[in-house]
This record gives C-alpha cells, sequence and structure tokens, in this order.
C-alpha cells in the first residue's frame, strides 16, 4: 500500500488501524487507542530501522510490561 496514493502516512494509519482492530473487543475504548499508538510507534520504527526486526522488540517490550504490571503488581 505504501506505493500506492496513501503512501507513507496513509499507509502507517490504515495498518494501524487494522492493528487496533485485531484487538477489538478484548480492550475498552481507552486501552485501544493506546494500542493505535503502539501501532503508530511500531510502524514509524518500521519504517525508519528498515527492518521488522526493531518493531517486533518494541511489540515484546510492550508485552512484556504489560505482563509484569498485570501478573505481579495485579494492576489490571
Amino acid at each position: 500500500w505504501r506505493n500506492t496514493r496513501l503512501g507513507f502516512s496513509g499507509t502507517l494509519l490504515l495498518t494501524s488501524a487494522l492493528f487496533t482492530l485485531l484487538h477489538w473487543g478484548q480492550y475498552s475504548l481507552v486501552q485501544l487507542s493506546f494500542v493505535f499508538t503502539l501501532a503508530l510507534i511500531l510502524g514509524f520504527a518500521r519504517e525508519k530501522s528498515g527492518s521488522v526486526l526493531l518493531p517486533m522488540l518494541l511489540h515484546l517490550g510492550n508485552n512484556l510490561a504489560a505482563a509484569v504490571v498485570v501478573l505481579y503488581l495485579g494492576i489490571l
């Protein structure tokens, strides 16, 4: 999609929206806004690094931090 009229910005918004929709029903609207923001960051990291490794590591770090907060601190 990046090579279409959407360009980088449109593709980033579209794929971030799709990533957020994958989490629909799992989180509240407030939490989904954070998911959308994370998706934007991951997409931007992919663009700047030229690799999927950095976004994968960032996603892993985000999930690890969330797991620590939920499991060890008891915060939901």
